[in-house]
């Protein structure tokens, strides 16, 4: 009897741990939880990993180690789920500070002109839009700038351009908005007509006025009153009556270009230069390499505050400057059009690209509206606004908790013994009750 009871009390004990364990097993499997480790350091996560951190939260503070800026598509996800209560922070493993712009050229064939800061001297820099590269651009002092021709940014490329460095990548959309016209005032002569072909042939909507003996003008679409609603530009080639000085000196103050020849005589506290003495042309011919050596010219003193955009054997022959709102440009070149009838077989394609030129320098353009295309021309700034500066780097990893599921193996364990146990005590107890039953 004493067997008996020692063998029953055994039995209850291993079904007290078998249930128990199946308890422990069944609340492992469906009601424990992972914790959420205290930190979690990451580098740039993806798309797959940023959807499930929607969904569950990852860590009670997440830690990027970022080597290069994210895109502007997982960059505005962090800063959502930042927003959303996850503590986001990230240290700086060396994210370039690339910061890009581009801007539409004033001129009707397009064009754009290019400026990049925060490059690395010793690695190429490459321009691109959707289509493919369009340019390789050098960096020797960190900053590069460049014009793309109006046949670079000419259907998909009027929307975003893409500059690289090695990983590092930034893009920004051309500005370009509709250009008002362009006037030239001037005496009837060669320089006149030959000005107006080109930058008609470029394609500027021209309105002119071409004084053909003293006191009697020829005009042709000239407005009554130059307005930056729809002028441009303002060409002046020879001297003006003081009237019509004044209204392009308060066209200029509010926002208008001005395009200066050396027959328009001195506009002190408009032009960015003083005219100097004469210098004779330098060759006889209009040689390709350097076509306006060919040309006599007023050589520019340059005022203070201008910029100086050309020079020939240390002559400052074209300068450029604000004016109020406005902006001018100055040239001392005559007789420009004898580059043009007399030059070479480019002598017209140049001659009208450099008169483009200066009206692109100086043309008053409005401001476009916000561009239709995404863009992200300063990466490393645009991170630091999202999710605030860089978090000083630490070597300490994070502490993992403890995870309960550690323990469902010796849970299972624990129930399969007892179940067997008892098991086999119930097997033995069987034995042991037939022999006594065979005995009697």
């Amino acid at each position: 009897m004493r067997s008996r009871g020692s063998r029953i009390a055994l039995e209850r004990a291993l079904r007290a741990v078998a249930v128990t364990s199946l308890a422990a097993v069944a609340w492992l499997l469906l009601g424990a939880r992972r914790p959420l480790p205290a930190r979690l350091d990451v580098e740039l996560p993806d798309t797959a990993q940023l959807a499930r951190w929607t969904a569950s939260a990852p860590a009670d503070s997440v830690r990027l180690r970022l080597v290069r800026a994210p895109d502007a598509l997982r960059r505005d996800w962090l800063a959502a789920l930042a927003r959303a209560g996850t503590a986001l922070g990230w240290t700086d493993g060396g994210v370039p500070s690339l910061a890009f712009e581009v801007a539409g050229r004033a001129d009707p064939a397009g064009g754009a002109w290019i400026a990049a800061a925060g490059l690395a001297p010793e690695l190429p820099v490459v321009l691109a839009d959707s289509l493919g590269v369009l340019d390789t651009l050098p960096a020797p002092e960190g900053g590069a700038a460049a014009i793309l021709a109006a046949t670079l940014t000419s259907g998909a490329t009027a929307g975003a351009i893409e500059i690289s460095q090695g990983p590092a990548s930034a893009r920004a959309v051309p500005a370009i908005s509709r250009l008002g016209r362009a006037v030239v005032l001037a005496r009837a002569g060669w320089e006149a007509r030959f000005a107006i072909t080109a930058l008609e042939e470029r394609g500027w909507s021209v309105a002119t006025r071409l004084e053909v003996a003293p006191g009697v003008a020829v005009r042709q679409g000239e407005p009554e009153r130059l307005d930056t609603s729809r002028v441009a530009v303002v060409v002046v080639l020879d001297s003006l009556q003081a009237q019509d000085r004044s209204g392009v000196v308060r066209f200029v103050r509010q926002g208008g270009g001005l395009v200066l020849g050396p027959g328009a005589g001195d506009w002190v506290g408009l032009a960015p230069a003083s005219l100097g003495p004469r210098v004779a042309a330098r060759t006889l011919a209009f040689a390709s390499a350097a076509p306006r050596r060919a040309l006599g010219l007023r050589q520019l003193i340059v005022r203070p505050g201008a910029s100086v955009l050309e020079t020939e054997d240390g002559a400052v022959t074209v300068a450029a400057g604000r004016a109020g709102a406005g902006r001018v440009v100055q040239f001392g070149y005559e007789d420009t059009w004898r580059w043009r009838m007399q030059g070479g077989s480019d002598a017209v394609a140049e001659h009208r690209q450099w008169w483009a030129s200066l009206l692109a320098a100086a043309a008053y353009r409005p401001e476009p509206g916000a561009p239709s295309v995404p863009a992200d021309p300063a990466p490393r700034a645009a991170l630091a606004a999202a999710l605030g500066p860089p978090l000083p780097a630490s070597g300490d990893a994070a502490r993992q908790p403890a995870d309960p599921l550690r323990f469902l193996p010796w849970a299972a364990a624990a129930l399969f013994a007892a179940l067997l146990g008892e098991w086999g005590s119930r097997r033995i107890g069987s034995r042991q009750q037939g022999a006594g039953t065979r005995e009697n």
